[in-house]
């Protein structure tokens, strides 16, 4: 166990302590304190070699033992006092930890045996499952585990799954908007490969295309819009006979013509 780096300083009793010593004298009296802390008990050579000639008052606050080692007695008190608090203190912290684990293993243990005790059940002869003295076909039990606790999770993840695949950009025209429409990727409902079957079954390609350049390039397109998909259908609908973005190549994104050719 490493050493204790401190004790405990009372302030108001070393100055009513060393009142009628000089300040030298203070200077030597806290030095051999904080030595015999450090070191223990002081031979006579340990103190001339820290403090050269202490004082008759400094050495009247040390005693001196059967083997002639000085030592001041409040401060063996106060070193004795701190080191009982810090075993009592680490005690309980090994108490404290040994609860936790012993209620980890427990917990482990219940359920090693849960997992044995199925497990056993499963090899018996006709699935029979026996417990407190009742007899129980294994088929219930899975059967009731699987509906009582797994089924409403199997049933989430699927709806989880299913929200996720309409986003999936498995569609050319999801692909389109990603690579040539950054603008139009931001709205907050990105179209889905349904709804873009849709639109190519009342639109053509180009007329598809050309509109969601037009809406790339509209600067209000985040801010007023959310729907990919309500947004382009209606923008092709009552979009002009000719639109200004068919003859203007420059607005449109890289590999426009290879991504238009694509869906």
């Amino acid at each position: 166990m490493a050493k204790d780096p401190a004790f405990l300083f009372y302030s108001s009793d070393f100055l009513a302590g060393t009142q009628d010593l000089t300040m030298e004298e203070r200077g030597q009296y806290i030095t051999l304190l904080c030595l015999q802390h450090q070191k223990g008990r002081l031979t006579e050579k340990m103190i001339r070699l820290c403090c050269g000639n202490a004082t008759a008052d400094v050495m009247a606050k040390f005693r001196q033992d059967n083997e002639g080692l000085f030592f001041n007695e409040r401060l063996e008190e106060e070193i004795g006092k701190r080191k009982n608090h810090s075993d009592k203190q680490r005690v309980r912290a090994i108490e404290g930890w040994k609860k936790r684990k012993n209620n980890d293993c427990q917990t482990d243990a219940t359920a090693h045996a849960t997992a044995y005790t199925t497990a056993d059940a499963a090899a018996m002869p006709n699935n029979i499952y026996i417990n407190n003295n009742t007899i129980t076909k294994l088929e219930d039990i899975v059967i009731s585990k699987t509906s009582n606790e797994l089924e409403p999770i199997l049933k989430e993840k699927e709806k989880e799954k299913e929200s996720l695949s309409k986003f999936l950009i498995t569609h050319p025209l999801q692909v389109f908007i990603r690579d040539n429409c950054p603008q139009v990727s931001k709205l907050k409902k990105q179209i889905t490969a349904e709804e873009c079957e849709k639109l190519l079954a009342k639109f053509n390609n180009t007329e598809i295309a050309d509109t969601l350049v037009a809406m790339e390039n509209f600067k209000q397109l985040t801010s007023k819009y959310v729907s990919v998909y309500l947004t382009l259908n209606n923008w092709l609908n009552r979009r002009p006979n000719e639109s200004s973005t068919r003859n203007n190549p420059n607005n449109r994104g890289a590999n426009y013509e290879n991504a238009l050719r694509n869906f």
